[in-house]
């Protein structure tokens, strides 16, 4: 049997379903994750009931190691897979980590020898090491991932390294961030892990480690075995090696490309520390992506958001000659769709698409990609005919996003987008009349079901911003994130006022900063169960709605629904 527990559900939900079950013992998996207004303590108290229980997902649940790890040694005994959070404040960890080695010292043997997957978020490099601890106690876990929130990032995959050397059972690892990759070019002198964890974030081995879906272009040679690629890739490219095409068409006739259904491309500079623009395949280039792009006939998506194309290189045209008519998600900085007709150019080529995701990510002191620099013009006519409502195109287009675009000409194409997902995140506009616009241009979305947007200057805590917001009644799902100053009663009361004014809303999450000291805060709302009106306010809960990254062409994580 499998239980699972809305958001919005209490401890005492799950009690009434197990009254409902002749023995708890037919419980096999429990999900709760999300469950943010829940009593944590009674909710893992019926939790221990479950004995038979193989599969618990808790993400978003910040339960303490220290009360997880008995519930795996004497409760759960037959628990086989374990996704959760490690998203304890910092100052927490110590006394966390002290629990952690008392029990080591007091129990020596009582291990949690039953558990073999696990999935752990984490948001700073001490939950990290929180979670070399807790693994201490799980001598036969064979799949791990790791998924990085937040914090210090070079200082987390240092630390991550250290789990991998710690735990040589493991025989899978995956590695996935919503902090971007920073570094330009790995030194030769780093362990493989921390290599390729620091140039894409995005790493997954398997085989007992030995194989891994990230890989250099310069590897690829002719005198090499021919061999089929795994489906999900990222290929790294060094402006220094991979600059003539020929070595473009060696990897194309040294390997077998038909199984890659996720790519992502990345194009690393010959100086990584260097002040001079990110590196662009210019016209040296073309000749051998025009070899490359086709033999990816089977690619579901593509991401080249760190692969950049200059001025006499179109990447919609290299995608119309490939023919990738299952492409359904697209991630590309603005230099890939800079030309004019662009967009028309994808939506005729790829008719598919479902996600297109458009943004820029700064890497170390690189001065980025002159093209992207430049006015970036999404047409309102183009962007229409990525929809199902016209007759020239056969897409079910639903989810757009927008992150870190330097010079976004309007937003005004807003007017002819449909989608369901819309995020905007740090995307710089020559007029403010253009953001205090954005409630008119996103009325005419019937469409729309999740909006976020991200902002430093977002003017929470006015009622300017009640009524731009107030106006895309549709939403059920909404998320700010700012770095407006707001007081907490000030803010409590505006998401009050937000939610009364979306008459369809589930949840509200928003990120600002408190007017005296300048701190982080956090405020959500979320709709009582079975209730048309009213909510429960949260302060400084979990996150659960405010993520911007973008995993097209990576390993995914546990994304909730």
């Amino acid at each position: 049997m499998i239980l699972s527990l809305p958001a919005n559900a209490r401890a005492r939900h799950l009690a009434k379903l197990l009254r409902g079950i002749d023995e708890a013992t037919r419980v096999l998996e429990l999900d709760v994750s999300n469950c943010v207004v829940a009593d944590l303590n009674l909710l893992f108290k019926y939790i221990g009931l479950l004995s038979s229980l193989r599969f618990l997902r808790c993400l978003a649940c910040p339960v303490p190691a220290s009360y997880l790890l008995p519930l795996l040694q004497e409760r759960l005994v037959e628990l086989e897979e374990l996704d959760f959070s490690l998203i304890l404040p910092d100052q927490l960890i110590g006394n966390e980590v002290e629990k952690l080695s008392a029990s080591s010292c007091e129990q020596p043997l009582a291990l949690a020898r039953s558990l073999r997957r696990v999935y752990a978020e984490v948001n700073s490099d001490e939950n990290v090491r929180l979670l070399w601890w807790l693994l201490r106690f799980c001598p036969n876990v064979t799949e791990l991932h790791v998924h990085v929130l937040s914090g210090d990032f070079q200082r987390i995959v240092f630390h991550v390294n250290g789990i991998l050397v710690s735990n040589r059972q493991l025989q899978k690892f995956t590695f996935t961030s919503d902090i971007p990759p920073t570094v330009h070019l790995a030194s030769r002198a780093m362990t493989d892990f921390n290599a390729q964890a620091l140039v894409c974030a995005n790493v997954r081995y398997w085989d007992l480690l030995d194989s891994c879906c990230c890989v250099w272009l310069r590897d690829f040679t002719l005198d090499t075995p021919s061999e089929e690629l795994s489906s999900q890739l990222v290929v790294v490219f060094t402006d220094e090696a991979d600059v003539l095409a020929e070595r473009i068409s060696a990897a194309v006739r040294g390997r077998v490309w038909t199984a890659v259904r996720h790519l992502c491309l990345v194009l690393l500079p010959q100086h990584p520390f260097g002040t001079e623009p990110h590196p662009m395949a210019e016209i040296a280039y073309l000749r051998g992506l025009r070899e490359f792009f086709p033999v990816l006939q089977y690619l579901v998506e593509l991401n080249v958001n760190s692969f950049h194309f200059g001025p006499d290189v179109d990447l919609t045209q290299l995608l119309c000659h490939a023919k990738l008519v299952f492409l359904q998600a697209l991630s590309t900085a603005p230099c890939g769709l800079h030309h004019p007709r662009a967009v028309h150019r994808l939506a005729h080529a790829c008719r598919e698409l479902i996600e297109l995701d458009i943004r820029v990510e700064q890497r170390g002191t690189q001065l980025g990609c002159t093209v992207c620099q430049l006015t970036f013009r999404l047409e309102p006519d183009d962007v229409a005919e990525l929809h199902d409502g016209f007759p020239r195109s056969r897409c079910r287009f639903r989810r757009l996003t927008l992150s870190g675009v330097p010079n976004l000409a309007s937003l005004r194409f807003l007017d002819s987008c449909k989608v369901e997902q819309l995020r905007l995140a740090d995307c710089r506009l020559p007029l403010l009349s253009d953001f205090v616009d954005i409630g008119g241009v996103l009325f005419s979305n019937t469409n729309l079901r999740c909006l976020v947007l991200r902002d430093s200057a977002l003017p929470f805590g006015t009622t300017g911003l009640i009524d731009i917001m107030s106006r895309v009644t549709r939403l059920q799902y909404l998320c700010l994130l700012t770095d407006a100053l707001a007081s907490h009663d000030t803010a409590t009361e505006h998401v009050k006022q937000l939610a009364t004014r979306l008459p369809r809303l589930n949840y509200l999450h928003v990120h600002y900063r408190h007017s005296v000291d300048g701190t982080q805060q956090q405020v959500s709302w979320i709709r009582c169960t079975g209730q048309q009106t009213g909510g429960l306010l949260i302060a400084n809960g979990p996150c659960v709605l405010c993520f911007t990254a973008t995993f097209i062409g990576l390993n995914k994580p546990r994304r909730r629904s």
